[in-house]
């Protein structure tokens, strides 16, 4: 994942109308992958399917 993210960093480097937007994406995404790595073990997804009725 953080080759694609590279990649990307390139391909919207000089983006003026998309770049800043693609940045903030890509930082998130830096994030998330550091706190994987620093807590692998206690890091994890929660999902809630809800119903009205």
């Amino acid at each position: 994942m953080q080759t694609k993210i590279d990649a990307l960093r390139q391909q919207y480097a000089n983006d003026p109308l998309h770049g800043a937007e693609a940045e903030a994406v890509l930082d998130a995404s830096e994030r998330e992958i550091t706190m994987f790595r620093n807590s692998a073990g206690r890091y994890g997804y929660a999902f809630f399917i809800m119903n009205v009725r």
